[in-house]
Order: structure tokens, then sequence, then C-alpha cells
């Protein structure tokens, strides 16, 4: 029986792979530059909507002490897509295979569900976040709510920015499907995408360091790794916290958030379906053993660099306009619930959640209030409260892009910081459907091309994101979070056994692997135990355990050949 579902090989230039092994100095790394591509695919991936919320809730709720967060979170990743990539290019043929024949049935067959689940989820996000950069920030005056392409309401702008969008992801993925000249012009255009990312945000960043609004000594001793934002908040709120009668209430609820948020950050660095593109994209271009060297540079120039840039520019942006009180809106402060005015402040649902918060605590009578007896004692909060209320609500990426407006002539602030999170978008969507193609040609043999083009049920995100992200979210970002330490664990596993022969892990993977193995284990039993409580961790460990008992290694004898 022929085997189908074997990735296809990306022609990427055998005579350059024959030269690198050749070449010595700058001549070898401008080659290995030139045939680079998984490790931009990767920053690709990983640099989305996800990303860019954490970075943003990172710099405005710990400022510049936070930068340190997202190097860190992507040396994790860096470490264990090394690890994957190890297994991947010793030679054993289909990665979904060798995992359900070597390591596990139930892991391999997780894997992929987990992977397939993802891409069509998290797609739903980012052309929410692709469509509102689009009608709000770089072309607010074409598609925005009452401009002439956008109708009144702005739903026809929706309509439009949503089908250039699926139009652009649409037409790159088929240019990569064709291979050969397709194949390297996608790597091109990725490349161009993610360089079009770094350079849009570090512009904005070197603007406001220009302009004195950023410290570069700052930003460099944000580097520095500093545990204590887990454990006290930031400096930007100490002299808040000084005039506040309830410091000790506003301080455990800033430290939560940040720590949360770093935290998240840090277990969402890599997601399971970014363990699933390593393996594939690899084998697709004809990469072996001998490309070991090769594939790490890949994913320092492709990942590693692309990713410390861009979240630092965006937890420095973030920084500078939203942290601390530079976060206080003054119309909030002034707010009276009992008397609101016409036109209400944006931010002003989160604030009052945060005052009645801070009521329910300090406020005598505030359970046995009524609704409008309620409003009442909200507006007796002292003033030092309600500026710390202010100041410690989160705002989306239109927020930011108003604030950086105000550094540019005109709007080219705006427009360059939505050009960056329009490419941020637009990139995920296309690894989102380059993944799920891979994954429905290993698992169901079905042709990539329609396997590529599932992910497009997406387009619903602008529309419906709000009514069906109660019902996707928890339940996608469990399975991923079970399945992720898992997968690690096999491959972890994979490359120890004495099978691999030379291809076996030395000393130094081996310890490297099984660090951020436990790292990654023990984050998304935390992450998971924040969805929903002790479940989510008994999910993980069951998932483990029906991973073992279906494992070779117990059963002592090879799993079926999945080729027959």
């Amino acid at each position: 029986m022929t085997d189908t579902t074997e990735p296809t090989t990306h022609e990427r230039g055998p005579d350059l792979l024959a030269l690198s092994e050749q070449q010595t100095g700058a001549a070898k790394w401008w080659t290995y530059f030139r045939l680079s591509g998984p490790g931009f695919l990767q920053s690709a991936c990983t640099i989305g909507g996800g990303t860019l919320g954490a970075c943003l809730f990172l710099g405005s709720f710990a400022g510049l002490s936070a930068l340190w967060v997202q190097p860190v979170a992507m040396l994790l990743g860096f470490c264990v897509l090394l690890m994957i990539s190890h297994v991947a290019l010793s030679g054993g043929g289909n990665p979904f295979k060798m995992i359900n024949r070597h390591v596990s049935p139930v892991l391999g067959w997780g894997w992929l569900v987990a992977t397939v689940a993802a891409n069509m989820v998290w797609g739903l996000p980012q052309y929410n976040l692709g469509t509102e950069a689009l009608t709000q920030m770089v072309l607010p005056g074409l598609l925005g709510p009452g401009a002439s392409a956008g109708g009144d309401d702005g739903q026809m702008g929706k309509v439009i920015a949503t089908g250039i969008m699926a139009g652009c992801a649409v037409g790159i993925i088929l240019t990569q499907l064709r291979g050969g000249r397709g194949g390297r012009l996608f790597d091109r255009l990725i490349q161009l995408v993610v360089a079009g990312i770094v350079l849009c945000f570090g512009v904005v960043v070197v603007k406001l360091i220009v302009d004195g609004g950023l410290p570069l000594g700052g930003m460099l001793a944000g580097l520095v790794p500093d545990p204590s934002l887990l454990f006290e908040p930031a400096e930007g709120y100490r002299g808040m916290l000084a005039a506040s009668a309830a410091d000790e209430f506003w301080s455990q609820r800033i430290t939560t958030a940040q720590r949360n948020t770093a935290l998240a950050a840090i277990s969402a660095a890599v997601g399971i379906n970014m363990t699933f593109l390593m393996p594939y994209a690899l084998i697709a271009r004809g990469w072996g053993r001998k490309q070991r060297g090769l594939a790490r540079f890949d994913l320092v120039v492709g990942l590693l660099l692309p990713f410390i840039l861009v979240s630092g520019f965006v937890v420095a942006a973030a920084a500078s306009t939203l942290h601390g009180e530079k976060n206080i809106d003054p119309d909030l402060v002034g707010w009276r619930f009992s008397a609101p005015a016409e036109d209400a402040p944006a931010g002003l649902k989160a604030y009052r959640g945060n005052l009645e918060a801070y009521a329910a605590k300090h406020i005598a009578g505030w359970d046995a209030a009524d609704a409008e007896a309620r409003d009442g004692l909200l507006d007796t909060v002292p003033e030092p409260e309600r500026k710390l209320a202010a100041s410690t609500i989160k705002h989306n990426t239109a927020a930011l892009a108003a604030t950086i407006q105000t550094l540019f002539a005109g709007k080219t602030g705006t427009f360059l910081f939505g050009l960056g999170v329009f490419f941020i978008a637009l990139s995920t969507v296309l690894i989102h459907m380059l993944i799920n193609g891979y994954a429905m040609e290993a698992g169901f043999g079905m042709p990539r091309a329609v396997g590529s083009l599932l992910p497009l049920v997406a387009i619903a995100g602008p529309f419906f994101w709000g009514e069906l992200s109660a019902y996707l979210v928890i339940p996608t970002s469990l399975i991923g979070l079970m399945l992720l330490p898992v997968a690690l664990w096999g491959f972890l596993f994979l490359g120890s056994q004495r099978r691999m022969g030379s291809d076996r892990f030395g000393p130094g993977m081996l310890g490297v692997g099984l660090a951020v193995t436990v790292v990654y284990t023990v984050l998304s039993g935390w992450a998971a135990y924040g969805k929903v409580g002790w479940w989510g961790p008994a999910l993980i460990a069951g998932v483990g355990l029906a991973a073992l008992l279906t494992s070779p290694l117990v059963l002592k004898r090879p799993g079926p050949d999945p080729t027959h």
C-alpha cells in the first residue's frame, strides 16, 4: 500500500545544502540565512494576538521591569523546539507515525487532534484582531463606521476587511502549496511579514526613545530577570499606593495581575500546534541530521530574535504610555455613577469592576445595597482609590495605538502600529493554515490543499467571536494544555531510546530537554488549574496515564505500524 501521508519535499535547493556543509565563517552563515525558513514560520505562528495581548498587559501592569519575561519565555520555547528538531532530523520519517509506534497512539492522536482544534479556534480572534486593525487604525477613513465603505454601523467595513485578510491568506497559502518557486516565495513572504512586524513596532519605540518617553537605561535594566514582579507591585504604583488607605488590598490585586500575566506569557510561548509544525517544516525541506547546525541557526535568526524584539517593543510602548499614573483617564476618575454623563469614557466597565471589588471589602452596607444605592456608594470612594482603580484596567490594542498617535504628526503612529497588528494577525492565520494542511494529511490522508483551507471557518471571528469565545476558549485551551506537556515527554522519551543509535540525546540535550519539559508541565498544570480548578491538573495527569498505559515502553512491544 502506498503511503500518501508523508510530507512532500520542499524544493529548497539541495545544492545550497551541500554547499553549506563545505563552507565556513561568514559565507556559511549567509548560506544558512538563504536556506532559513522553519524558524520564521514559528515566529509568524507565535507572534499572534495572544502574544500581543500578553505584552500589552505586561507593559501596562508591570512597566519596563517586565521586559525580561518574554525573552525568558522564548528561551524555554527555543529549547523545546531544539529538542523536537533533533528528533525530526534523525531520519525516522513521519513524526506522527513515530509517536504512535514508539511512544503512544493516545499521545499521537491527541497531539494531532489538539493541533487541529488550536488551528480552527485560535484563528477566530486573529481575524477579529486583523479586522479591527484595518477598520480602526490602518483604513478608518475608508472602512470605519460612517466611512464611505464602512457603512453606518461599520459592519460592511468589517466584511470588506475580513475579505481582504482571507484573500491574502488564501493567495499566499496556495502559492506555498505549488512547491518549488512557490515554496521559496512563501518563505520570503513570511520573512518579509516578520520583518515588517519588527519594523512597525521598532519605529514606534525609536520615536519614544528620541522624544524622551522611554529611558534607554530603564529598558536595559528591565531585561535583567527580576522575579520581584511576581510578588510585589511594580515601581509605577508605589506613589499611588502610598496615598491609599487600602494599599494592602490594591497591592495584592496588582501583584496577582502581574504574576498571572507573566506566568501566562511564559506558558504560552510555545503552543501545541507549534510542536506539530516544527518536525514537518524541517522534513518538507529535505533537511536531515547534517542540517542540525542550520536548524539551530534558523531558530535563532527566525524565531528567537524577532520574538524578543517584537515583544520587547510592545512591552516598552505599553509601559511608556499605559503604566501606572499614565494609565489614568481623568474622565474615569471624575465619573459619577449616580448621575452619569451622556458619553461614557472607554474602560468604564472595567473601572467599575475594580471599584466594586474595593467597595465589597471597604464600604459598609455594600452587600445589602440595591443597584441604585450602589451607584451612590461608588461615588463616595476616595480619589486615591479611584486613581488606583483607573490605573489597573486592561486596555486593547486600539487604546495603545491612540496614545501612540500623539507622538507623530497626523496619524502616522496609529497607521504604523495598526499595520504591525494586521501583519501579526495575517501571519498567524497563514501558519495555522499551513499546520492544518500537514496535520490533516498526516492523520487522515487528506490533500494538503483541502486541509490548509479548513481554518477559513475562522472568518466568522469578527462577527461572532464574542459569543463563541465563551464556548470555545476554555475547552480548546484545556486540550492544548493537557497535550503539550505529554507531547514534550513523548519527544523526550523518543530521543532517549536506544533505537536512536548515534542520534540518541547526549547528556547536554537530555538535560535541557528534561528541564524545559518539567517547567512546561508545571506551568501547564498551573494554567489548567486557573481555568477549571483541580480538574485541570487531574486531566493532564489522566492523559499522561493513558499515554503511558498504551505505550510500547510499558507494553514491551512496538505499537502498530500506521502505514498498514
